[in-house]
């Protein structure tokens, strides 16, 4: 339950959004995570193959071993589909997405000055780092972010500990924004805003 004085004096909403395909083993522990916020929240996913193309096109084509009808084959779909949470937003199409940056897109739509976070399928934040994200951003200017360190595992006990190598290089770990109309990503690997100039800027 919401405290009444944020749910009513006019706080931005956090817009959490994932795209994912193939995430089952994820999401549901995702979802307990965000329930247990004391700030206005909603998530938003988009599931799908997307094609290797803009910001992605180094990326080979998704096999047809991955997907059914361009959807995921571990569940992933029917455990969305049973979600209740009318805060959760599930966004699918007929065949692939055009590139990444149009399953972004796609969740972003109706999100005009919200404090935005891109959680990925397999990553995990704790409620309180969450809230304390929400309040640095909610009444900064428009187009202000976070970039964050990250714990990011390779292995079941081995994580990235060296700069400017494979998984964290300077223009990664860009993972919170605040919104405004007429702001949207022109990237998503790295996520990069229109009111930036280019992730290059942060090398």
């Amino acid at each position: 339950m919401l405290p009444r004085s944020r749910a009513i004096l006019g706080f931005p909403m956090l817009t959490i959004f994932t795209i994912v395909l193939n995430g089952k083993r994820f999401l549901n522990e995702q979802l307990e995570i965000f329930q247990q916020l004391d700030i206005p929240w909603r998530w938003h996913i988009v599931e799908g193959v997307s094609r290797p193309i803009e910001c992605t096109s180094w990326c080979a084509e998704v096999q047809d071993r991955w997907h059914k009808d361009w959807l995921s084959i571990d569940g992933t779909t029917e455990l969305l589909n049973e979600i209740k949470d009318p805060r959760v937003r599930i966004t699918r199409r007929l065949g692939p997405w055009a590139g990444k940056i149009a399953m972004v897109d796609a969740a972003m739509e109706g999100v005009t000055d919200d404090v935005v976070m891109q959680i990925d399928a397999d990553e995990f934040w704790t409620p309180d780092q969450i809230e304390k994200i929400y309040d640095l951003l909610k009444d900064r200017s428009p187009g202000d972010f976070a970039q964050f360190e990250c714990f990011y595992f390779v292995g079941p006990t081995r994580v990235i500990t060296s700069r400017r190598g494979f998984g964290y290089m300077p223009y990664e770990w860009f993972r919170a924004w605040k919104m405004a109309p007429g702001l949207k990503f022109n990237s998503h690997e790295p996520p990069v805003l229109n009111a930036w100039v280019t992730y290059r800027d942060w090398e």
